[in-house]
């Protein structure tokens, strides 16, 4: 019940290639998942809340018929299946409220880990041995693109904690925001952990997800100010002391890190701009002139190549895992597909309309559910997973990030306590 979710939250940070610990104890946990499965209320797991991701695997492998790259859609289905067991163990293993607060306190150690870890490796030479960053990465990944990798020195700056890359632990980041707010933890110690995520959003050089945080954090701050006297007094003096903090955290920043600050509003608006256009361009044939940012010209060739080979089969999608390590022609050049850096549209290619349909009507359900409820805690569940759907498509893809399956399960069980 415990080992699962924090081994989900930790994903590649304790790893040997790419078996992760989750791996390892999901194999030890198959055994008593089934005997508990044996045991739950049938209702428990076959009901609306889930039956989108019980419906999910098969229409991948009916994909198997049309996708051409058999190896591919494997890899992808049993990635699939490996995130549905992180969602369906949190039903099966959290038997009521007690159990799911347990867990809840668990990860919250973990994420305050997360944050002094990524602290040090802003601040220091500290680097947990898989950051892409540290030098051991490559005596322990002998993947030929991590043997390839070679990052400028500022990068050295970045903090990635357990996840890999910079836009994942922003991500993680900005998505735990409301769980913070929601806990009963001393206001004080809210304040900290939230100009801690501030900090660690900044030195990641994560433009979007600092937007995000921007506007999350300015919409709580707006709620309580009209609904709390004592905070109206506070605020003043709060402000004074974040200035100053402030000033000081921005003469330490190295000088790639402002210039990437000073951008994140203008190129986030920029790609906000042009998106609507560019989609309009690719599937309804509108004729719009874009001028793409030169942050974002890349992100908008990839997704320009994969909507190109998602027309080859638009009723269907391309099927299971067809945008992996795939090469497309486009333009008289070759485009080479790794991700195509929006989840969303990738869902879409892959799935086609009907899945995609699917998956956002059940990610509305879910969070409206959320949102509508008078509890606290479910409402900020409803937050983190709407945080999600905006910040998902900033990284090169979430379908694999073992976090996200760990939201999405804990965001259902929320759900079937609250209703108990």
């Amino acid at each position: 019940m415990i080992m699962l979710p924090c081994a989900a939250l930790l994903g590649p940070a304790i790893s040997v290639e790419k078996v992760y610990l989750f791996h390892v104890i999901s194999i030890i946990a198959v055994i008593p998942f089934f005997l508990m499965l044996r045991d739950s209320e049938k209702s428990e797991l076959i009901n609306r809340n889930k039956a989108f991701w019980l419906i999910a695997p098969l229409w991948f492998i009916t994909s198997f018929i049309w996708a051409e790259n058999t190896s591919q859609a494997l890899r992808f289905e049993l990635q699939l299946l490996t995130g549905l067991f992180c969602l369906f163990s949190l039903q099966v293993f959290i038997r009521n409220i007690g159990d799911f607060n347990k867990v809840l306190k668990a990860l919250g150690v973990l994420f305050v880990i997360h944050l002094v870890i990524s602290l040090l490796e802003a601040y220091t030479s500290f680097r947990l041995p898989v950051s892409p960053i540290s030098p051991l990465v490559k005596s322990i990944r002998s993947d030929q693109w991590v043997q390839n990798l070679n990052y400028p020195s500022f990068y050295e700056n970045y903090p990635t904690s357990f996840f890999w890359h910079p836009n994942n632990l922003a991500l993680v980041t900005v998505c735990s925001l409301p769980l913070i707010f929601s806990s009963k933890i001393h206001y004080l110690f809210k304040v900290l952990a939230w100009l801690t995520s501030l900090i660690v959003i900044i030195k990641a050089g994560a433009k979007a997800m600092l937007v995000l945080f921007s506007v999350y954090s300015l919409a709580m701050l707006y709620k309580c100010i009209s609904t709390s006297g004592k905070v109206r007094r506070a605020f003043l003096p709060i402000a004074l002391v974040f200035a100053i903090v402030g000033t000081l955290f921005w003469t330490s920043l190295e000088k790639e890190q402002k210039h990437e600050l000073k951008q994140s509003f203008v190129t986030f608006s920029r790609y906000a701009a042009i998106l609507p256009k560019f989609v309009a361009n690719q599937f309804f044939d509108q004729d719009y002139k874009l001028e793409f940012h030169g942050n974002t010209r890349e992100r908008f060739l990839f997704m320009e190549a994969a909507i190109a080979e998602y027309k080859k089969s638009p009723l269907l999608g391309i099927g299971a895992g067809q945008l992996y390590s795939k090469k497309v022609s486009l333009h008289g050049r070759e485009v080479n597909l790794t991700s195509i850096h929006n989840y969303w549209l990738e869902m879409f290619v892959i799935g086609g309309p009907f899945f995609f349909l699917g998956y956002i009507a059940w990610f509305v359900w879910i969070s409206f559910k959320l949102i509508a409820s008078n509890d606290v805690r479910d409402r900020s569940f409803g937050e983190s997973m709407i945080l999600f759907f905006f910040a998902a498509p900033v990284m090169s893809s979430v379908f694999y990030f073992l976090p996200k399956w760990l939201l999405y399960g804990l965001a259902i069980k929320r759900l079937q306590l609250s209703k108990q």
